[in-house]
Protein backbone atom coordinates (compact mmCIF):
# COMPACT_ATOMS: atom_id res chain seq x y z
CA UNK A 1 0.00 0.00 0.00
CA UNK A 2 1.25 3.47 -0.87
CA UNK A 3 2.57 5.70 1.95
CA UNK A 4 0.48 8.63 3.11
CA UNK A 5 1.33 11.78 1.10
CA UNK A 6 3.51 14.34 2.85
CA UNK A 7 2.57 17.36 0.72
CA UNK A 8 0.07 18.55 -1.88
CA UNK A 9 2.19 17.44 -4.84
CA UNK A 10 2.50 13.89 -3.47
CA UNK A 11 -1.24 13.76 -2.78
CA UNK A 12 -2.06 14.95 -6.28
CA UNK A 13 0.23 12.31 -7.82
CA UNK A 14 -1.33 9.51 -5.75
CA UNK A 15 -4.88 10.57 -6.61
CA UNK A 16 -3.97 10.39 -10.29
CA UNK A 17 -2.19 7.06 -9.89
CA UNK A 18 -5.05 5.51 -7.90
CA UNK A 19 -7.64 6.79 -10.35
CA UNK A 20 -9.88 8.39 -7.73
CA UNK A 21 -9.83 11.94 -9.08
CA UNK A 22 -13.35 11.69 -10.46
CA UNK A 23 -14.78 9.73 -7.54
CA UNK A 24 -16.94 11.36 -4.89
CA UNK A 25 -17.19 10.69 -1.17
CA UNK A 26 -20.59 9.13 -1.79
CA UNK A 27 -18.98 6.46 -3.98
CA UNK A 28 -16.92 4.89 -1.20
CA UNK A 29 -17.88 1.23 -1.30
CA UNK A 30 -19.49 -0.50 1.65
CA UNK A 31 -17.12 -3.46 1.26
CA UNK A 32 -14.04 -1.46 2.23
CA UNK A 33 -13.56 -3.30 5.54
CA UNK A 34 -12.78 -2.14 9.05
CA UNK A 35 -9.78 0.01 8.12
CA UNK A 36 -10.01 2.98 5.82
CA UNK A 37 -8.52 1.93 2.46
CA UNK A 38 -5.90 4.15 0.90
CA UNK A 39 -8.14 5.20 -1.99
CA UNK A 40 -10.83 6.41 0.45
CA UNK A 41 -8.14 8.12 2.53
CA UNK A 42 -7.04 10.04 -0.58
CA UNK A 43 -10.63 11.14 -1.12
CA UNK A 44 -10.50 12.78 2.31
CA UNK A 45 -7.84 15.13 0.89
CA UNK A 46 -5.31 14.75 3.69
CA UNK A 47 -1.56 15.26 3.86
CA UNK A 48 0.66 14.37 6.81
CA UNK A 49 3.61 16.69 7.35
CA UNK A 50 6.91 15.35 8.75
CA UNK A 51 7.02 15.05 12.54
CA UNK A 52 8.22 18.02 14.57
CA UNK A 53 10.17 17.59 17.79
CA UNK A 54 8.47 17.71 21.15
CA UNK A 55 10.43 20.90 21.87
CA UNK A 56 8.68 22.65 18.94
CA UNK A 57 5.16 21.80 20.06
CA UNK A 58 4.52 24.55 22.61
CA UNK A 59 5.24 27.41 20.20
CA UNK A 60 3.24 25.83 17.38
CA UNK A 61 0.22 25.21 19.61
CA UNK A 62 0.37 28.80 20.87
CA UNK A 63 0.42 30.14 17.30
CA UNK A 64 -2.65 28.11 16.34
CA UNK A 65 -4.53 29.30 19.41
CA UNK A 66 -5.15 25.76 20.66
CA UNK A 67 -3.48 26.53 23.99
CA UNK A 68 -3.01 29.79 25.85
CA UNK A 69 0.17 31.62 26.75
CA UNK A 70 0.29 31.21 30.53
CA UNK A 71 4.02 30.81 31.00
CA UNK A 72 4.22 33.24 33.94
CA UNK A 73 1.36 31.53 35.77
CA UNK A 74 2.79 28.07 35.06
CA UNK A 75 6.13 29.18 36.47
CA UNK A 76 4.27 30.10 39.63
CA UNK A 77 2.38 26.84 40.15
CA UNK A 78 5.13 24.35 39.27
CA UNK A 79 8.19 23.34 41.26
CA UNK A 80 11.39 23.60 39.24
CA UNK A 81 14.08 20.95 39.30
CA UNK A 82 14.02 17.68 41.19
CA UNK A 83 12.65 17.96 44.68
CA UNK A 84 11.41 15.42 47.19
CA UNK A 85 8.48 17.77 47.72
CA UNK A 86 7.36 17.58 44.08
CA UNK A 87 5.55 14.29 43.65
CA UNK A 88 5.29 14.73 39.87
CA UNK A 89 9.09 14.83 39.61
CA UNK A 90 9.30 11.79 41.88
CA UNK A 91 6.84 10.02 39.59
CA UNK A 92 8.98 10.82 36.53
CA UNK A 93 12.16 9.90 38.35
CA UNK A 94 10.86 6.44 39.19
CA UNK A 95 9.68 5.84 35.61
CA UNK A 96 12.94 7.07 34.09
CA UNK A 97 14.84 4.71 36.38
CA UNK A 98 12.69 1.66 35.63
CA UNK A 99 15.42 0.10 33.50
CA UNK A 100 17.75 -0.20 36.48
CA UNK A 101 18.93 -3.54 37.79
CA UNK A 102 16.46 -5.24 40.09
CA UNK A 103 17.40 -4.53 43.73
CA UNK A 104 18.25 -7.36 46.09
CA UNK A 105 15.32 -8.79 48.07
CA UNK A 106 14.61 -6.90 51.27
CA UNK A 107 13.87 -8.38 54.68
CA UNK A 108 10.55 -7.87 56.43
CA UNK A 109 12.28 -5.71 59.02
CA UNK A 110 13.78 -3.39 56.39
CA UNK A 111 10.39 -3.00 54.73
CA UNK A 112 8.74 -2.14 58.02
CA UNK A 113 11.37 0.54 58.63
CA UNK A 114 11.29 1.84 55.04
CA UNK A 115 10.19 5.46 54.45
CA UNK A 116 6.48 5.98 53.87
CA UNK A 117 5.41 5.81 50.23
CA UNK A 118 2.60 8.34 50.18
CA UNK A 119 4.67 11.48 50.94
CA UNK A 120 7.00 10.61 48.06
CA UNK A 121 4.38 10.01 45.36
CA UNK A 122 1.10 11.16 46.90
CA UNK A 123 -1.69 10.87 44.30
CA UNK A 124 0.79 9.74 41.63
CA UNK A 125 1.19 6.36 43.35
CA UNK A 126 -1.85 5.00 41.47
CA UNK A 127 -0.82 6.00 37.90
CA UNK A 128 2.71 4.85 38.71
CA UNK A 129 1.44 1.41 39.64
CA UNK A 130 -0.82 1.22 36.61
CA UNK A 131 2.04 2.22 34.34
CA UNK A 132 4.14 -0.59 35.80
CA UNK A 133 1.37 -3.05 34.98
CA UNK A 134 1.73 -2.05 31.32
CA UNK A 135 5.52 -2.36 31.25
CA UNK A 136 6.99 -5.61 29.94
CA UNK A 137 9.93 -7.17 31.73
CA UNK A 138 13.11 -5.21 31.00
CA UNK A 139 15.45 -6.86 28.53
CA UNK A 140 19.01 -7.61 29.62
CA UNK A 141 20.50 -5.46 26.87
CA UNK A 142 18.55 -2.36 27.90
CA UNK A 143 20.87 0.38 29.16
CA UNK A 144 19.87 1.90 32.48
CA UNK A 145 20.77 5.48 31.56
CA UNK A 146 18.16 7.82 30.13
CA UNK A 147 18.56 8.49 26.37
CA UNK A 148 19.35 12.07 25.30
CA UNK A 149 16.52 14.46 24.45
CA UNK A 150 16.40 14.03 20.68
CA UNK A 151 17.76 10.51 20.49
CA UNK A 152 14.82 8.52 21.80
CA UNK A 153 12.78 7.25 18.91
CA UNK A 154 10.76 4.13 18.45
CA UNK A 155 13.87 2.09 17.70
CA UNK A 156 14.88 2.42 21.35
CA UNK A 157 11.53 1.42 22.82
CA UNK A 158 11.05 -1.86 24.61
CA UNK A 159 9.12 -4.62 22.80
CA UNK A 160 5.39 -4.19 23.19
CA UNK A 161 4.30 -7.48 24.69
CA UNK A 162 1.44 -6.64 27.02
CA UNK A 163 0.92 -10.18 28.28
CA UNK A 164 4.33 -10.25 29.96
CA UNK A 165 4.45 -9.84 33.74
CA UNK A 166 5.12 -6.38 35.19
CA UNK A 167 8.59 -5.21 36.11
CA UNK A 168 10.28 -6.65 39.18
CA UNK A 169 10.05 -4.53 42.36
CA UNK A 170 11.65 -1.10 42.03
CA UNK A 171 12.94 0.95 44.97
CA UNK A 172 11.07 -1.14 47.54
CA UNK A 173 8.79 -4.12 47.64
CA UNK A 174 6.46 -2.17 49.90
CA UNK A 175 5.57 0.20 47.06
CA UNK A 176 4.92 -2.62 44.62
CA UNK A 177 2.75 -4.47 47.12
CA UNK A 178 0.62 -1.43 47.92
CA UNK A 179 0.38 -0.42 44.28
CA UNK A 180 -0.67 -3.94 43.34
CA UNK A 181 -3.43 -3.83 45.95
CA UNK A 182 -4.74 -0.51 44.64
CA UNK A 183 -4.50 -1.31 40.94
CA UNK A 184 -5.94 -4.80 41.35
CA UNK A 185 -9.01 -3.22 42.90
CA UNK A 186 -9.29 -0.76 40.02
CA UNK A 187 -8.73 -3.39 37.35
CA UNK A 188 -11.33 -5.72 38.84
CA UNK A 189 -14.14 -3.29 38.17
CA UNK A 190 -16.07 -3.59 34.93
CA UNK A 191 -15.63 -0.23 33.23
CA UNK A 192 -18.37 0.01 30.63
CA UNK A 193 -18.13 2.25 27.59
CA UNK A 194 -20.89 3.35 25.19
CA UNK A 195 -19.89 0.94 22.45
CA UNK A 196 -17.82 -1.81 24.05
CA UNK A 197 -19.49 -4.26 26.39
CA UNK A 198 -17.50 -7.01 28.03
CA UNK A 199 -18.69 -10.43 29.06
CA UNK A 200 -16.89 -13.01 31.17
CA UNK A 201 -14.44 -14.71 28.85
CA UNK A 202 -17.03 -15.47 26.19
CA UNK A 203 -15.77 -15.54 22.64
CA UNK A 204 -17.93 -15.57 19.55
CA UNK A 205 -17.30 -16.63 16.01
CA UNK A 206 -15.62 -13.81 14.05
CA UNK A 207 -18.00 -11.82 11.87
CA UNK A 208 -17.56 -9.44 9.00
CA UNK A 209 -15.90 -6.26 10.25
CA UNK A 210 -18.60 -4.01 8.84
CA UNK A 211 -21.31 -5.87 10.78
CA UNK A 212 -19.42 -5.82 14.06
CA UNK A 213 -18.58 -2.14 13.74
CA UNK A 214 -22.17 -1.12 13.08
CA UNK A 215 -23.40 -1.90 16.57
CA UNK A 216 -23.73 0.47 19.47
CA UNK A 217 -24.45 -0.52 23.04
CA UNK A 218 -25.61 2.89 24.19
CA UNK A 219 -29.39 3.39 24.31
CA UNK A 220 -28.91 7.16 24.11
CA UNK A 221 -27.10 7.11 20.81
CA UNK A 222 -28.66 6.96 17.37
CA UNK A 223 -29.54 3.50 16.01
CA UNK A 224 -26.64 1.55 14.54
CA UNK A 225 -26.07 1.75 10.83
CA UNK A 226 -23.84 -0.28 8.55
CA UNK A 227 -20.87 1.97 7.82
CA UNK A 228 -18.66 1.68 4.79
CA UNK A 229 -15.70 1.18 7.09
CA UNK A 230 -14.72 1.85 10.66
CA UNK A 231 -11.61 3.62 11.85
CA UNK A 232 -11.51 1.67 15.11
CA UNK A 233 -8.24 -0.29 15.05
CA UNK A 234 -9.42 -3.52 16.63
CA UNK A 235 -7.72 -6.78 15.80
CA UNK A 236 -9.80 -9.41 14.05
CA UNK A 237 -8.56 -11.94 16.58
CA UNK A 238 -10.21 -10.13 19.48
CA UNK A 239 -13.34 -11.38 21.19
CA UNK A 240 -16.77 -10.09 20.28
CA UNK A 241 -20.01 -10.04 22.24
CA UNK A 242 -23.67 -9.89 21.28
CA UNK A 243 -25.34 -6.57 22.10
CA UNK A 244 -29.01 -6.03 21.31
CA UNK A 245 -29.03 -8.70 18.63
CA UNK A 246 -25.86 -7.35 17.03
CA UNK A 247 -22.21 -8.14 17.67
CA UNK A 248 -19.54 -5.89 19.11
CA UNK A 249 -15.87 -6.58 19.75
CA UNK A 250 -14.82 -6.68 23.37
CA UNK A 251 -12.50 -4.16 24.91
CA UNK A 252 -8.98 -5.54 25.11
CA UNK A 253 -6.93 -5.84 28.28
CA UNK A 254 -4.55 -3.24 26.84
CA UNK A 255 -7.38 -0.75 26.24
CA UNK A 256 -8.75 -1.17 29.76
CA UNK A 257 -5.38 -0.89 31.49
CA UNK A 258 -4.12 2.00 29.37
CA UNK A 259 -7.41 3.86 29.83
CA UNK A 260 -7.06 3.41 33.59
CA UNK A 261 -3.49 4.71 33.54
CA UNK A 262 -4.31 7.66 31.27
CA UNK A 263 -7.30 8.71 33.36
CA UNK A 264 -5.59 8.31 36.75
CA UNK A 265 -2.51 10.18 35.48
CA UNK A 266 -4.52 13.30 34.65
CA UNK A 267 -6.69 13.00 37.75
CA UNK A 268 -3.44 13.16 39.72
CA UNK A 269 -1.71 15.69 37.45
CA UNK A 270 -4.33 18.47 37.29
CA UNK A 271 -5.15 18.58 41.04
CA UNK A 272 -1.42 18.59 41.81
CA UNK A 273 -1.02 21.93 40.02
CA UNK A 274 -4.53 23.40 39.72
CA UNK A 275 -6.27 21.98 42.82
CA UNK A 276 -9.60 20.20 42.43
CA UNK A 277 -11.17 23.36 41.00
CA UNK A 278 -10.11 22.02 37.59
CA UNK A 279 -12.99 19.49 37.70
CA UNK A 280 -15.43 22.40 37.33
CA UNK A 281 -13.89 23.28 33.99
CA UNK A 282 -12.54 20.06 32.44
CA UNK A 283 -13.27 16.35 32.36
CA UNK A 284 -11.11 13.51 31.03
CA UNK A 285 -13.37 10.77 29.69
CA UNK A 286 -11.89 7.40 28.72
CA UNK A 287 -15.02 6.21 26.93
CA UNK A 288 -15.09 5.37 23.26
CA UNK A 289 -16.95 7.98 21.20
CA UNK A 290 -18.41 7.45 17.72
CA UNK A 291 -18.46 10.06 14.97
CA UNK A 292 -20.52 9.51 11.81
CA UNK A 293 -19.04 11.00 8.68
CA UNK A 294 -21.76 11.90 6.19
CA UNK A 295 -24.61 11.25 8.65
CA UNK A 296 -27.71 13.43 8.66
CA UNK A 297 -29.89 14.39 11.61
CA UNK A 298 -32.72 11.92 12.34
CA UNK A 299 -35.84 12.70 10.33
CA UNK A 300 -39.35 13.09 11.69
CA UNK A 301 -41.47 10.01 12.27
CA UNK A 302 -43.37 8.83 9.23
CA UNK A 303 -40.88 10.14 6.68
CA UNK A 304 -38.21 8.30 4.73
CA UNK A 305 -35.24 7.29 6.92
CA UNK A 306 -32.00 9.22 6.66
CA UNK A 307 -29.26 7.56 4.62
CA UNK A 308 -26.55 5.79 6.63
CA UNK A 309 -23.23 7.55 7.24
CA UNK A 310 -20.39 7.06 4.80
CA UNK A 311 -18.30 5.70 7.65
CA UNK A 312 -18.13 5.65 11.44
CA UNK A 313 -14.94 6.72 13.21
CA UNK A 314 -14.28 5.97 16.86
CA UNK A 315 -11.88 7.57 19.31
CA UNK A 316 -10.91 6.05 22.66
CA UNK A 317 -11.93 9.13 24.61
CA UNK A 318 -11.50 12.89 24.87
CA UNK A 319 -11.01 15.93 27.06
CA UNK A 320 -14.31 17.76 27.53
CA UNK A 321 -15.10 21.28 28.64
CA UNK A 322 -17.60 21.69 31.50
CA UNK A 323 -20.35 24.24 30.95
CA UNK A 324 -21.64 26.93 33.29
CA UNK A 325 -24.40 24.57 34.45
CA UNK A 326 -21.85 21.93 35.48
CA UNK A 327 -22.67 19.51 32.66
CA UNK A 328 -20.21 18.15 30.15
CA UNK A 329 -20.34 19.78 26.73
CA UNK A 330 -21.61 17.63 23.88
CA UNK A 331 -18.33 17.11 22.07
CA UNK A 332 -14.79 16.75 23.33
CA UNK A 333 -12.24 19.33 22.24
CA UNK A 334 -9.18 17.04 22.45
CA UNK A 335 -9.83 13.43 21.35
CA UNK A 336 -7.24 10.76 22.06
CA UNK A 337 -6.27 7.34 20.72
CA UNK A 338 -4.66 4.42 22.58
CA UNK A 339 -2.11 2.51 20.51
CA UNK A 340 -0.77 -0.96 21.48
CA UNK A 341 2.40 -0.25 19.50
CA UNK A 342 4.95 2.49 18.86
CA UNK A 343 3.62 4.95 16.31
CA UNK A 344 6.33 4.39 13.71
CA UNK A 345 5.68 0.65 13.64
CA UNK A 346 2.38 1.25 11.82
CA UNK A 347 2.76 4.88 10.84
CA UNK A 348 0.78 4.95 7.59
CA UNK A 349 -2.12 2.92 9.00
CA UNK A 350 -2.20 5.18 12.06
CA UNK A 351 -2.25 8.30 9.88
CA UNK A 352 -5.12 6.95 7.78
CA UNK A 353 -7.10 5.99 10.86
CA UNK A 354 -6.60 9.36 12.56
CA UNK A 355 -7.51 11.15 9.32
CA UNK A 356 -10.85 9.34 9.27
CA UNK A 357 -11.43 10.25 12.92
CA UNK A 358 -10.63 13.93 12.50
CA UNK A 359 -12.64 14.20 9.27
CA UNK A 360 -15.66 12.69 11.04
CA UNK A 361 -15.22 15.01 14.03
CA UNK A 362 -15.02 18.05 11.74
CA UNK A 363 -18.05 16.85 9.77
CA UNK A 364 -20.21 16.51 12.89
CA UNK A 365 -19.12 19.86 14.33
CA UNK A 366 -19.18 22.00 11.21
CA UNK A 367 -21.75 20.28 8.99
CA UNK A 368 -24.09 17.97 10.88
CA UNK A 369 -24.53 20.24 13.91
CA UNK A 370 -24.57 23.27 11.64
CA UNK A 371 -22.43 25.25 14.06
CA UNK A 372 -20.41 26.61 11.16
CA UNK A 373 -22.59 26.08 8.06
CA UNK A 374 -20.71 25.85 4.75
CA UNK A 375 -20.60 29.16 2.95
CA UNK A 376 -19.69 30.25 -0.56
CA UNK A 377 -18.50 33.63 0.69
CA UNK A 378 -14.79 33.97 0.06
CA UNK A 379 -14.00 35.14 3.58
CA UNK A 380 -15.62 32.03 5.08
CA UNK A 381 -13.94 29.75 2.54
CA UNK A 382 -10.49 31.18 3.27
CA UNK A 383 -10.89 31.12 7.06
CA UNK A 384 -8.37 28.77 8.71
CA UNK A 385 -9.37 26.40 11.51
CA UNK A 386 -7.27 24.24 13.83
CA UNK A 387 -8.11 21.15 15.88
CA UNK A 388 -5.79 18.78 17.73
CA UNK A 389 -5.70 15.20 18.94
CA UNK A 390 -3.57 13.04 21.23
CA UNK A 391 -2.16 9.62 20.38
CA UNK A 392 -0.43 7.51 23.02
CA UNK A 393 0.92 4.15 24.02
CA UNK A 394 2.39 3.18 27.37
CA UNK A 395 5.64 5.13 26.87
CA UNK A 396 4.98 8.05 24.53
CA UNK A 397 2.50 10.76 23.54
CA UNK A 398 2.05 12.46 20.17
CA UNK A 399 0.13 15.71 19.72
CA UNK A 400 -1.17 16.24 16.19
CA UNK A 401 -2.55 19.55 14.90
CA UNK A 402 -5.07 19.43 12.05
CA UNK A 403 -5.33 22.58 9.91
CA UNK A 404 -8.09 23.17 7.36
CA UNK A 405 -10.09 25.98 5.78
CA UNK A 406 -13.69 26.63 4.79
CA UNK A 407 -12.86 25.05 1.42
CA UNK A 408 -12.38 21.70 3.15
CA UNK A 409 -15.60 22.09 5.14
CA UNK A 410 -17.46 22.84 1.91
CA UNK A 411 -15.97 19.73 0.29
CA UNK A 412 -16.92 17.24 3.01
CA UNK A 413 -20.41 18.75 3.31
CA UNK A 414 -21.30 17.31 -0.09
CA UNK A 415 -21.08 13.65 -1.08
CA UNK A 416 -21.31 14.53 -4.78
CA UNK A 417 -18.14 16.61 -5.21
CA UNK A 418 -15.26 14.75 -6.90
CA UNK A 419 -11.70 14.98 -5.63
CA UNK A 420 -10.51 16.26 -9.03
CA UNK A 421 -6.98 17.47 -8.18
CA UNK A 422 -6.53 19.56 -11.32
CA UNK A 423 -8.60 22.42 -9.91
CA UNK A 424 -7.28 22.28 -6.36
CA UNK A 425 -4.64 24.04 -4.27
CA UNK A 426 -3.11 23.21 -0.90
CA UNK A 427 -5.82 25.28 0.82
CA UNK A 428 -8.43 22.73 -0.29
CA UNK A 429 -6.77 19.96 1.75
CA UNK A 430 -6.51 19.18 5.44
CA UNK A 431 -2.97 18.96 6.80
CA UNK A 432 -1.80 17.10 9.90
CA UNK A 433 1.28 18.17 11.85
CA UNK A 434 2.43 15.61 14.46
CA UNK A 435 4.64 16.68 17.37
CA UNK A 436 6.59 14.14 19.35
CA UNK A 437 7.32 11.76 20.76
CA UNK A 438 6.80 13.03 24.29
CA UNK A 439 8.44 10.11 26.02
CA UNK A 440 7.57 9.20 29.60
CA UNK A 441 11.15 7.95 29.84
CA UNK A 442 12.64 11.40 29.09
CA UNK A 443 12.15 14.01 31.80
CA UNK A 444 12.66 16.95 29.40
CA UNK A 445 9.83 15.71 27.19
CA UNK A 446 7.42 15.44 30.09
CA UNK A 447 8.29 18.92 31.36
CA UNK A 448 7.26 20.27 27.93
CA UNK A 449 4.15 18.09 27.97
CA UNK A 450 3.30 19.46 31.42
CA UNK A 451 3.44 23.04 30.15
CA UNK A 452 1.19 22.19 27.19
CA UNK A 453 -1.44 20.44 29.30
CA UNK A 454 -1.48 23.21 31.91
CA UNK A 455 -1.72 25.88 29.18
CA UNK A 456 -4.63 23.99 27.65
CA UNK A 457 -6.44 23.73 31.00
CA UNK A 458 -5.81 27.37 31.89
CA UNK A 459 -7.21 28.49 28.56
CA UNK A 460 -10.44 26.60 29.23
CA UNK A 461 -10.65 28.13 32.71
CA UNK A 462 -10.07 31.57 31.18
CA UNK A 463 -13.02 30.97 28.82
CA UNK A 464 -15.36 31.53 31.78
CA UNK A 465 -14.63 35.24 31.75
CA UNK A 466 -14.55 36.95 35.14
CA UNK A 467 -15.24 33.70 37.01
CA UNK A 468 -12.31 31.98 35.36
CA UNK A 469 -10.08 34.99 35.89
CA UNK A 470 -10.77 34.83 39.62
CA UNK A 471 -9.57 31.21 39.63
CA UNK A 472 -6.41 32.06 37.68
CA UNK A 473 -5.66 34.98 40.00
CA UNK A 474 -6.10 32.71 43.00
CA UNK A 475 -3.66 30.21 41.49
CA UNK A 476 -1.19 33.03 40.89
CA UNK A 477 -1.16 33.96 44.58
CA UNK A 478 -1.45 30.41 45.92
CA UNK A 479 2.28 29.61 45.98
Amino acid sequence: MAPVPRDFIAWKAQVTQQGVGNKTLGEIKSTSGSKIPHSAFLQLRAVWLPDKLASEATGNLHRTGLIGDFKELINTVVTHGFSEADTFHNFLNDICGSGNTTPAPQSDESLVNAPAIEPKFSSFVVPLGQWKLLKPAAQEQVVASTPPLNAIKNTSALPLDYDKPPLPPSFSRELDTNVADITSLLMSQQIETPSKVRVNKSYATPLEESEADGASASPTRSPPESPAFSSGGESEAEAIAQVGGRFRKLRTKYEVQTSNFFSSFFYAFFPHYLTFVWTRYLEVVTEEASYRFGAKHPVASGTAPSPPPIFIARTDGAFYEIGEDGSRKKRGFLPFELKPYCRNEKLDATCREETAEMAAIIYEEFVRDNQHPPSDEQEALDQTHHRFMLSLNRDEFYITVATFTGHYISYISSTATPSNPSNLEAKHLISFQPHGPFSLLVREHMIIFREIMLSMAMKKINHRGSKGQIVLNALQSRR
